[in-house]
């Protein structure tokens, strides 16, 4: 079927044993980690934050609607923002970035993964028991005396490896520097 599908020109191996087949695409991946050049994302990655009130995107959850006196707005907490979609093909070396606004001298980033499509807050759940985003990591980024009020601007990049996801958290020209390994997952 194989061979029908894709063409008679193509190698192929038929393996009786899965486990050894994952071992040797393994052992194929560390001796020439650039022969796999796209990935398909198995989550939708993003981070939690509070938004700018909307009625239409957040709906009736008045319990997470604040009034944020230093901006002057009414925001929304909780917020699933997604950098990465589920299902995403992903070049291996692309760096995924995202644009964000820090509140202080001190934040804490805290980073989110789901199997669910259109996600809005990370506290959702799909029953009474479990969430339908799992938190998977969490930076604390403290900028001290740079913090400026005027310049708020936080860039959060990630980009896929071979069994972890890079992060770089950068402002005002500094980067903090994170991996997170899908290697040790349950």
């Amino acid at each position: 079927m194989i061979q029908e599908e894709l063409g008679y020109n193509i190698n192929h191996y038929l393996c009786t044993y899965p486990a050894v087949a994952v071992v040797k695409g393994a052992a194929i991946f560390g001796l020439n980690p650039y022969m796999i050049k796209t990935r398909i994302s198995k989550y939708t990655i993003g981070i939690g934050c509070n938004e700018i009130w909307d009625v239409f995107k957040h709906g009736l959850h008045s319990e997470k609607k604040y009034f944020d006196s230093e901006d002057n707005c009414f925001r929304c907490g909780d917020v699933f923002s997604p950098i990465i979609e589920k299902d995403q093909k992903i070049p291996v070396d692309k760096i995924n970035s995202r644009n964000y606004k820090i509140k202080g001298s001190k934040s804490t980033i805290s980073f989110y993964k789901t199997t669910f499509y259109n996600i809005t807050f990370v506290d959702e759940k799909y029953n009474l028991l479990k969430y339908k985003c799992q938190k998977f990591g969490e930076l604390t980024l403290d900028v001290g005396k740079k913090f400026d009020k005027n310049n708020r601007d936080l860039i959060i990049q990630l980009k896929l490896g071979g069994t972890f996801i890079s992060v770089d958290i950068i402002y005002k020209n500094e980067i903090v520097k994170a991996n997170f390994d899908f290697t040790k997952e349950n």
